[in-house]
This record gives C-alpha cells, structure tokens and sequence, in this order.
C-alpha cells in the first residue's frame, strides 16, 4: 500500500469518528484553538487565501439567499454615516490619499484602497475626516471592528496629519 493510499484511508476514518463523536471533536478543536491562538489565525489565513473562489461563492449564495439582511445591514450602515450628520468630500479624502501616498496606512499596498473609520461607525464614530484613514481591502477586512489607528505609522514624532483646507488634525 502507497503512502496516499494510507493517508487517503487515514483521512477517511478520521471523518467517520468525527461524524459519530460531533460534540467531542468540537470541544478538542476548540481547545486546541485556545491554547494555539497565533497558529489558528495563520491556519484560518491560509486556508481563506487557498479557498478565495470558495468563500466568495459562499457570500454571493448567502447574500442571494437572504437579501433582506444584506439590505438591512447597508441600510443600518448608511444611517450610522448620516446621523453623524457629517460629510467628507472627494477633496477631503484625495487630501488624505496625497498625505499617505495613494497606499494602505496599514500595510502599504496600492491596491483597493478605500476609506476605513479608525473608530468603527458601530462603536459610535463619527463619519468624519478625522476618524478616516485609508485601508486597502484585506487590512480593513483584517482590522474589522477594533479601534486601531495605522496613521501613527506614517507621520514623525510630534507631528499631525491634517486636511488640506480644514483645521482639523488627522
């Protein structure tokens, strides 16, 4: 018998153990979860960019399937941005793009950078150019709701990033 022969029947009576014993094998993988906290994230992260085409199938099937969360989700998001009652211009966020060179202030990359809130509009933030900052994609998928300003990575010591045109620090 080959080596992929055994793994292959290897793999087979893991998953019938794992079928017959669910709650079991729940409780080991969440331990194990807990006590490889750093190795379960770059477990997750590979496995997500292996599968991208597989994740972004799953969302567009969850989102054709339940298309009135997705219109509640956008509409309770949109509320948020404009109780602030607070606008940013195109001229505001090109200013800000120009302070950090048209890149992610997290990581640097060029590509699909858009604007992010420092403190989540969830989190009660205001949708405002001082809590902006630019995020490409995968950072701001990464960053999700925490607070965390990346502008601080991008300006010397003492010195603030402020809007051309307002006199309001970044």
């Amino acid at each position: 018998m080959s080596t992929e022969e055994e793994r292959a029947r290897a793999a087979a009576r893991q998953r019938i153990w794992r079928a017959n014993n669910r709650e079991r094998s729940l409780e080991i993988q969440r331990r194990w979860r807990e006590n490889n906290h750093e190795k379960a994230i770059e477990k997750t992260r590979r496995w997500k960019e292996t599968n991208r085409e597989h994740l972004r199938a799953y969302g567009l099937a969850w989102f054709h399937q339940h298309p009135g969360k997705s219109v509640e989700y956008c509409e309770r998001r949109r509320a948020r941005q404009e109780s602030s009652g607070e606008k940013i211009t195109a001229e505001e966020w090109q200013s800000v793009l120009r302070q950090f060179d048209g890149k992610c202030a997290c990581c640097g990359s060029c590509n699909d950078v858009s604007m992010d809130h420092v403190i989540p509009l969830s989190k009660g933030g205001r949708h405002a150019i001082e809590n902006i900052q630019p995020l490409c994609r995968s950072c701001n998928s990464k960053k999700r709701t925490k607070e965390v300003d990346y502008r601080d990575k991008w300006k010397p010591a003492g010195e603030t990033i402020t809007v051309e045109g307002t006199a309001s620090p970044i």
